[in-house]
């Protein structure tokens, strides 16, 4: 919000917004919200992705998310998940560990099961995930959208049956959509009480006199945090080489990552959650092929190969596949194959491929701009996804004599410095036991 607010004609600042979680954030009802706010806000250049994944509970989306989420490193994060709590809150210790993203929680609207003849029935997993999400926002400092309350009230209000706002037993209408989205947007304003104080969470160190001074053609910032922006002053410089500790960033197997594995089969799940690497990554892209699938998609058999790499292996999805580059992991737990078929009874066939790249998350040379309006944001990320550090950044500009024009670096510092993990017992609160009716909230059998 604080970019959003800080807009102007003068400053058409860039912000990132990422919707994510399951079918109820992907239910095509975040239209409404970034029509409304490119109207509140015409002057910020907003880019946004809906990236989330129908059917994939809290403890399937902590693996999507290592594709989908913290690569994209957004300013705005607004989530809704169903599933294991302890999930939930492992995904919000990630990113608040390595986005210095504002997040905003929604909570869970009303069932048409959960509007009896008797009334609203509020018991069970929902009761105790509202008293959870409470409890985590104010732990990790995130803006908590209330909806199951104001929406029973716009029920009774309106004479509605919890149905009323449905296709089925969860899923919106566009009825439901848009009561959704006008909840989410009556708390898109700035306040100080959520949403982590992010002036806290990055710092602009100013370049030249009384900041960073150029000696020799090099630029040195020791830091601490995760990611730096290069923000330019004006045109014209040499171009500069992009050292971190002194060496190279394509030398760190964390500023690499991979984009979201493709799927095969219908529902279009990822064919595999998690893709991850043993060695040091390159910038490629990889396909992997089926060569031979069981009847009831319980196991396959696939060869491996990279458009760099070339052929590296061949593997069997009962088994955890090392490729012999190292530079692919997959575990037998990471297969969404049979999870499709029984969900949707369409056979995959040999032949078939999954397909996903590795990207760079990082910038080795940059050169400065041609031209350069002052009322736009040009700011351009070195890199992203590094450990907390301590670190040092050194810039070299190739000719010492006429270093580029920049107005100052900026350092994204997350509030969180550690990603392990929390346990059943050091979550937030003790869950009552799940019920045979809690469908929607039960973990996934595929998890």
């Amino acid at each position: 919000m604080r970019l959003l607010e800080s807009s102007s004609p003068e400053q058409r600042n860039r912000v990132r917004i990422l919707f994510y979680g399951q079918s109820i954030m992907g239910g095509n009802w975040h239209p409404w919200v970034l029509d409304e706010l490119r109207r509140r806000y015409p002057h910020a250049v907003i880019e946004a992705e809906n990236r989330s994944i129908g059917g994939f509970p809290s403890q399937v989306l902590i693996h999507t998310a290592e594709h989908d989420l913290y690569p994209f490193q957004p300013d705005l994060l607004i989530f809704h998940v169903y599933g294991s709590h302890t999930d939930y809150e492992n995904l919000i210790r990630r990113i608040r560990s390595r986005t210095t993203a504002e997040v905003m929680i929604m909570t869970d609207h009303w069932t048409r099961d959960s509007h009896t003849a008797d009334g609203f029935v509020h018991e069970g997993w929902t009761a105790f995930m509202e008293g959870f999400l409470k409890t985590l926002a104010n732990r990790y400092g995130l803006e908590r959208v209330d909806v199951r309350w104001p929406w029973k009230a716009y029920l009774e209000q309106n004479n509605l049956r919890a149905g009323d706002l449905l296709t089925d037993n969860v899923h919106l209408n566009d009825h439901g959509k848009r009561l959704m989205a006008a909840l989410c947007l009556r708390q898109l304003v700035p306040h100080t009480r959520a949403m982590a104080a992010p002036d806290a969470l990055t710092e602009e160190i100013p370049v030249g006199p009384g900041g960073l001074e150029w000696s020799n053609g090099r630029l040195t910032l020791d830091f601490t945090g995760t990611r730096v922006d290069l923000i330019p002053a004006a045109p014209g410089g040499s171009p500069l080489t992009v050292r971190l500790n002194g060496r190279p960033p394509s030398t760190y197997p964390e500023l690499f990552a991979f984009t979201r594995p493709s799927a095969v089969i219908a529902p279009g799940w990822p064919t595999l959650r998690l893709v991850s690497s043993r060695s040091l990554p390159v910038e490629e892209d990889w396909i992997l092929t089926l060569t031979e699938i069981a009847p009831d998609h319980s196991f396959a058999r696939f060869t491996l190969e990279g458009s760099r790499t070339g052929p590296d292996g061949a593997g069997d999805s009962r088994e955890p596949f090392l490729s012999n580059s190292g530079r692919i992991a997959i575990k037998p737990g990471d297969w969404t194959l049979q999870r499709s078929f029984d969900h949707a009874k369409e056979p995959a066939q040999p032949g078939m491929t999954v397909n996903w790249s590795c990207r760079p998350q990082f910038r080795e040379t940059w050169a400065p701009p041609a031209d350069l309006d002052p009322r736009a944001d040009h700011a351009v990320t070195l890199f992203h996804g590094l450990d907390h550090g301590p670190h040092q950044l050194e810039l070299i500009a190739e000719n010492s004599a006429d270093p580029p024009r920049l107005a100052a670096l900026r350092v994204h510092r997350p509030p969180l410095t550690e990603r392990s993990p929390v346990g059943p017992d050091s979550a937030c609160a003790t869950p009552p036991p799940l019920q045979e009716d809690d469908e929607i909230h039960r973990p996934d059998p595929g998890a």
